[in-house]
This record gives structure tokens, sequence and C-alpha cells, in this order.
């Protein structure tokens, strides 16, 4: 695949998947187009609360890949982030969502025809097996309270298998995500960026130079640790899930693996690996 006024770009691998057993859960989205490549993280309502009969993460990331469908004319990435937070806020505007309900996601997508990077959020990028590290402050706290938790039932007594079926960390997880205040808060100590129809501050954009001939890899947080190759990262994610399905050793995550009844890990997943070839 050919990008547009760019260098030659090549899907070598692309992969998406719910967390869920319906495929249409899924609020992750990939990007693929002639000038775009990259990857879409929804976040999750836990509320139950619907943008347009579909969970707010997955509006915003299906309305963010559409934007990116029709993004020509690009003159900077700034330029990239100007019409995607348009669109979003055209989005909300034209199909009337309330005000309480705040579909936002993260995003990373590399630019052909710039050989650079737009990253808001906590997507995960590798550029010639390097990691270029993008973290959201918040979402740590939010691990490390979580594993201080579970960690002390477990020390009491209690087993792994009694904490995945009732994990008391939940009501943690709910009340951090029963809100979108941290949302484009620059003027707070946890705020972060992410894609909601509101400007998002420079502070949190990440723009990377990507030299020629690169090899690029964009995954979402689905991923506790990303491999070079889509096969060796889903073994890895196996491997972690069996091994610490409360997921608070090595690779710590926001909430535990899913019960098998229900679906597979702990997020949505989605990998992408170009070569930009020079």
């Amino acid at each position: 695949m050919l990008s547009d006024g760019g260098a030659p770009v090549e899907i070598v691998e692309s992969f998406t998947a719910s967390k869920y057993k319906d495929a249409h859960a899924n609020e992750d989205a990939l990007v693929l187009t002639d000038n775009f490549f990259g990857v879409i993280d929804g976040a999750t309502d836990i509320s139950g609360a619907l943008a347009c009969g579909e969970s707010p993460g997955r509006f915003a990331a299906r309305t963010a890949a559409r934007a990116f469908d029709t993004l020509t004319d690009i003159e900077n990435a700034e330029d990239v982030l100007d019409r995607l937070t348009a669109a979003m806020k055209t989005a909300r505007e034209e199909n009337g969502i309330p005000s309480d309900i705040r579909p936002f996601c993260v995003f990373a997508v590399y630019i052909a025809s710039l050989q650079k990077i737009i990253r808001v959020g906590d997507i995960q990028v590798f550029v010639n097996g390097q990691e270029i590290p993008g973290r959201i402050p918040a979402v740590d706290a939010l691990i490390q309270a979580r594993c201080a938790i579970l960690h002390s039932h477990l020390a009491a007594g209690k087993t792994v298998e009694e904490l995945h079926r009732n994990d008391p960390s939940e009501k943690l997880h709910r009340l951090f995500a029963s809100g979108a205040t941290l949302v484009n808060r620059e003027d707070i100590p946890y705020g972060f960026g992410a894609l909601d129809g509101r400007p998002v501050p420079k502070r949190f954009i990440d723009i990377i130079a990507v030299p020629p001939g690169a090899e690029i890899i964009i995954t979402s947080d689905g991923y506790p640790a990303v491999k070079s190759s889509l096969a060796e990262s889903e073994a890895s994610l196996a491997e972690i899930l069996q091994n610490d399905p409360l997921l608070i050793g090595d690779y710590p995550q926001p909430r535990a693996a899913i019960p098998q009844d229900k679906g597979y890990g702990y997020d949505d997943r989605s990998w992408l690996k170009i070569l930009c070839r020079a």
C-alpha cells in the first residue's frame, strides 16, 4: 500500500478483537487508509449509557476512524488533531448526545505524507524496536491502588480464585471510570488528553518524527507485553493471563482478566505493524 504523497508503507500485521465474545462490543478501531495507519482506543463507560445505540467508547472510536477516512490536504500533525476534534464535536451535536455522556478515545496514527506519528493518550508505540513511552498518570495511580488492595487481601489469606470471583478493587475502578472529569484538563494534577470534541492541550500531544525505512508497531493497551510480532504478543498475553489472572504481578493492569465464559483478556486489543520503506 502506498501513502498519498509520502513514503511507501507496507502493512506487515494488523489485528483487532473485543475483550468480549461479541465483536460488536469492540471499542478499539484500526486506521488503515492510504495516508494514515494506527490504532484508536475508545474509553469504556461502565455506566451502561449508550451513544447512538452503542457504547460511548465505541461511538468515539468509530467516529474518529470515519474522520480519518475523509482527511485530505494535511499540512501538519496539529491540523490532523484539529480536524478530528471538530469531527467529534459535530458527531456529538448532530446525534444529540447529552452533556452527561462524554464519549472519548485515545489514538496513535502514523501520517505517511509527513513521516510523523501523532499520539494522544496511552497507545503503545514502538519505532525500530524502541518504545516511545506514553502513559496516563491517573491510570497508573489506579493500577497502584488496585494492586495494593488485592495484595493486602492475599496477605490476609484470600485466594486468587476468591478474589477473581469477587474483586474488591472493582469498586475503585468504578469510581475512577464513573466520570470523564480528567479529560483534557491541564489545570489539575491527573488530567490527561483524549479526543472528545474539545481542544486537546498541547502538553498532552506527542508528535514523533519517524526515520525513513522505520518499522513501527502501534498497539492498544490490551497487550501487556508488546513483542516483535503479533503471534509472540498473543502468546505472551495468554501466559500472563494464565499465571496472573488478577493482573497485579509483573504486568499490572486497571482490571483483572475477564472470566472465560464472557470473553478473553482484560481489554479490547489492537495490533498494527507497518514498514515505512525508504
